[in-house]
Formats: C-alpha cells, sequence, structure tokens
C-alpha cells in the first residue's frame, strides 16, 4: 500500500513539474494613410492594443509583415492562421487590416513576455515609484 501511495505522489509530483501551458497573441498590421510604413500593434489578452518597444522605449520600426514575425519567432512565438479584414470607419476610407493569431508554449505564465516589452508595461514601470533605503520614493 505504502509503494502505491509513494507512486502516486510521485507521478502527480512529476505531472507538475512538466506543466506547460498555451498562450496566445495578435498582432495586427494596417496602414491608414495608404503610404509609407504600416503600423504594427500587438495584443497580449490583458492590456489591448499595444506597440512593441525596445528596451529603452523606442518604438521598434518593422520593414514589414515577415520583419515583425521574425522578431516573435526568435521570441518563442509561432504563427497559428493569419487573416485580413476591411475596417471601415466611415469617416475616410476603407482600410485593410492584417491580423496574425500567433501562440507559444510556456511552463509559467510570466515567461509570455520574455524579452518583449510594450509601450504600456514600459510607460507603468517608468511611472512606478519604489521608495528608496533613504526613505524618498525613487
Amino acid at each position: 500500500m505504502k509503494k502505491i501511495f509513494l507512486f502516486l505522489v510521485l507521478a502527480l509530483f512529476s505531472m507538475s513539474i512538466w506543466a506547460q501551458h498555451t498562450v496566445y497573441c495578435e498582432i495586427m498590421q494596417f496602414n491608414p494613410a495608404g503610404l509609407g510604413a504600416s503600423v504594427i500593434s500587438v495584443d497580449f489578452g490583458n492590456k489591448g492594443a499595444d506597440e512593441l518597444v525596445d528596451e529603452n522605449g523606442k518604438k521598434i520600426k518593422f520593414n514589414s509583415s515577415i520583419d515583425v514575425l521574425r522578431y516573435m519567432e526568435k521570441r518563442g512565438w509561432n504563427v497559428v492562421s493569419a487573416f485580413s479584414v476591411i475596417h471601415d470607419p466611415g469617416i475616410s476610407k476603407a482600410v485593410p487590416v492584417v491580423h496574425y493569431l500567433m501562440k507559444k508554449i510556456v511552463s509559467d505564465y510570466s515567461e509570455i513576455m520574455n524579452g518583449i516589452h510594450t509601450k504600456k508595461a514600459t510607460t507603468q514601470q517608468k511611472q512606478k515609484k519604489t521608495l528608496g533605503d533613504d526613505g524618498y520614493f525613487n
């Protein structure tokens, strides 16, 4: 009986160690002016659409949709599907919007944003004040 109990405990423990989660994000590409570079926004499902920025908070400029897909692939994301829709705001001309659904397998949800910085998250980090050793906010 002890052997069976020990086996079950070890089996449950090993399953929790290897637990993996599939997470998704959506990349949207559109060109509202019809000329020049496209606008790229990304949605991780937590704070709405956002812009990709570098470590310093500067917006990353992508040369093409393949460029942004390559950027995400280097950070562990894979394309699941792609589709295009026409967005008609009613006050100007209709704009085609290309959507890329991407997924990533993580062992912990904290890994979702590894290597990725967004404008909203960077702005929040800059605004977050911490209490220093001297008792003043930094």
